[in-house]
């Protein structure tokens, strides 16, 4: 008997609320080991990493000491990754998030967004200007 995937994931959001660590794992397990392709769980997988990524900017913004600049951010790192390989999320759904404070300044996102969706010369114009 096989588990729907779905209800494992509301059953750990809903019991981990306050970290998300825990869905965050069990969803990389699904998109990793289990090669899982349903844009859900991408989307849910890319909106962890974003809230991740949006704390520890607004940390930094604060004046939290001994924090990498944000080029260095391991949750960046995380994020490009997962948005370079993944074919399964929507861009369309995450692209005017790259619009705002904090995440506005992130440009190699928002142009790996904008090749997802065709808009390539926007995208290219980003990486001439950056």
């Amino acid at each position: 008997m096989e588990l729907d995937r779905s209800k494992v994931v509301l059953h750990l959001e809903n019991v981990s609320k306050k970290d998300p660590s825990i869905v965050q794992k069990y969803l990389e397990h699904l998109v990793g080991r289990w090669k899982e392709e349903r844009p859900e769980s991408h989307n849910k997988l890319v909106n962890i990493y974003i809230s991740k990524l949006r704390i520890k900017l607004q940390d930094q913004s604060k004046g939290t000491k001994g924090e990498k600049p944000v080029r260095m951010i391991e949750e960046r790192k995380v994020l490009i990754k997962f948005l370079e390989e993944s074919q399964h999320y929507n861009a369309e759904k995450f692209i005017y998030t790259f619009h705002q404070p904090p995440l506005s300044k992130l440009f190699h996102e928002r142009a790996i967004l904008l090749g997802r969706l065709e808009k390539h010369e926007p995208a290219l114009t980003i990486y001439a200007h950056i």
